[in-house]
């Protein structure tokens, strides 16, 4: 994940906070999106719309990602 979100270069990775929401972040819900959408093909999956709109931040998705049996 890291590599998707440092590709995206919106994001200082040594001062990312995994926990923090989104905005804290600093990323736009546009943003969100593109990154949210670059992890899903980097894992060759795809998030359900009723899971996908209520991430709130990295460490949920990175939970996501680890328990999801079709992801690899």
């Amino acid at each position: 994940m890291s590599q998707v979100i440092y590709n995206f270069r919106l994001l200082d990775l040594s001062k990312l906070d995994w926990d923090a929401d989104f905005e804290s972040n600093g990323l736009d819900e546009y943003e969100q999106i593109a990154i949210i959408t670059g992890i899903e093909h980097e894992f060759h999956t795809v998030f359900e719309d009723h899971v996908f709109d209520h991430f709130k931040n990295f460490s949920e998705i990175q939970r996501f990602v680890t328990n999801d049996h079709n992801c690899f």
